[in-house]
């Protein structure tokens, strides 16, 4: 479906539904680079928003659970707190339950459903997004304090 045709079909839905505007489902979710089936609309959009979902639950459990990880992911951990890792068991829960209903609306489809996904979906991202780039952060400052401490090793 062109870009083009993405937008006004979903501009319909909008006015019907109430959704989030595009700009912003575009900006934090990519929906624009999506393939779309213009009867289902909505179920890609919310499949379109899980990618990012996943990928943030994914690098969640594996910060909390490091040795189930490759050696970058225990290398990041290293300097998580006990605070962050109770802001990650949070945020993993809250990921878990959208994933899951994620999965509930796979099984049986409803275009009002899939609305009400899409607006919550948002609501909970502009949180957890700002948790985790908080988080994140902190992982980026560990990093580079580790690295710094390598690259003054000598190895003579």
């Amino acid at each position: 479906m062109p870009k083009k045709d993405l937008k006004e079909t979903y501009e319909e839905l909008n006015k019907k539904y109430k959704l989030p505007n595009f700009k912003e489902l575009n900006e934090e979710f990519d929906i624009g680079k999506a393939e779309f089936n213009e009867y289902t609309l909505l179920r890609d959009i919310r499949k379109t928003i899980m990618i990012k979902f996943s990928s943030s639950l994914q690098l969640i459990e594996l910060l909390l659970n490091p040795s189930n990880g490759s050696m970058f992911n225990m290398l990041l951990t290293r300097g998580i707190e006990s605070q962050e890792k109770i802001i990650l068991e949070k945020l993993f829960d809250t990921l878990g339950q959208i994933e899951i209903k994620s999965y509930s609306l796979d099984i049986e489809y409803s275009e009002k459903a899939e609305a009400d996904f899409i607006k919550t979906a948002i609501e909970e991202w502009k949180k957890v997004s700002k948790e985790l780039n908080n988080i994140i952060k902190k992982l980026d400052e560990n990093w580079k304090r580790g690295n710094s401490k390598k690259s003054k090793s000598y190895f003579g």
